[in-house]
């Protein structure tokens, strides 16, 4: 059953209780959908364990607009829910109950504001092994990008394993594809570095047009599934595997559904100023191009 919001309207008369009687609402003209529940749960977390105030005694940014907390516990709950490139975060922002609650404007959240306050925050990496309980780690400004460090971070911390457990040449490496440039990937490939990485799907395009009914379901995790194969990535031969999951799909497919809708209607209201701008001065082409691409970007 779907839940019905009802208004209560109370009637009173003289010398007698108030009758109470539920009305529903007028018929809505438009719905606007948000991200709420996982947010919300989340930030809850990170209220309770007082993050954002901790963050903000250890790394003090501008009193004026978002503080240094706010930017790392937004972009933490992105990554956990949604995740974004830096460029499209305000826009996930605007479209979760964070801006009701917090009451920033999602343009306080611009990959730029983002990178403004990075300078007063130190990068941590670290390698972990089953087998050794402590981590190593290295520190590095926190305005350099992990996939231009990470070739001389990686080689630092593999250096420092060495010298404790020994050169081994089972070591493999285990890191996501936002450290993973086209440099740094034919560099561990040549100097024959074991390595588990995520990659982008232009790099191995084949892969993932293999049609669903090829893979193989996952008995341990219900509504997975995965498909392998061997290709050739700077003429070395590699394993490839991609999976597929039902729940993340679902979750993809509502986003990019909430998006495309929201591009839409910055179009329709592009088209209506362009229309309007017929009758008096004409928008220059570079505006109205450039207005486009930007309603393309927060799609992607």
């Amino acid at each position: 059953m779907s839940p019905v919001l009802c208004y209560p309207t109370f009637l009173r008369k003289p010398n007698q209780q108030f009758v109470h009687i539920f009305t529903a609402p007028a018929k809505p003209s438009e719905a606007v959908l948000f991200e709420a529940g996982g947010v919300a749960t989340l930030l809850k977390f990170a209220d309770k364990l007082g993050l954002i105030d901790l963050i903000n005694k250890i790394v003090p940014g501008n009193e004026r607009g978002p503080s240094i907390g706010h930017y790392i516990v937004l972009a933490a709950i992105n990554r956990a829910l949604d995740p974004v490139s830096k460029l499209q975060i305000g826009d996930w922002y605007q479209d979760t109950v964070l801006q009701r609650l917090w009451g920033f404007p999602s343009s306080a959240f611009t990959s730029q504001s983002y990178w403004n306050h990075m300078d007063l925050i130190v990068n941590l990496a670290l390698l972990t092994t089953k087998d050794f309980q402590i981590p190593l780690f290295h520190t590095y400004k926190g305005n350099i990008p992990d996939v231009a460090f990470f070739p001389e971070v990686a080689q630092e911390l593999l250096r420092r394993r060495s010298a404790i457990f020994g050169h081994s040449k089972e070591a493999t490496l285990v890191f996501d594809k936002g450290n993973l440039s086209d440099e740094t990937l034919e560099k561990m490939l040549y100097d024959n570095i074991h390595f588990v990485a995520g990659v982008k799907a232009e790099r191995i395009p084949d892969i993932f047009s293999v049609p669903i009914d090829k893979f193989r379901e996952i008995a341990a995790i219900p509504g997975s599934a995965f498909y392998e194969t061997v290709v050739e990535i700077c003429g070395k031969s590699c394993r490839a595997v991609v999976s597929y999951s039902e729940s993340f799909f679902t979750q993809q497919l509502a986003s990019l559904t909430a998006s495309m809708t929201k591009c839409e209607a910055k179009l329709r209201e592009l088209q209506k100023s362009l229309l309007a701008s017929a009758l008096g001065k004409k928008k220059g082409k570079r505006s109205t191009k450039s207005e486009i691409v930007l309603i393309y970007l927060r799609l992607k």
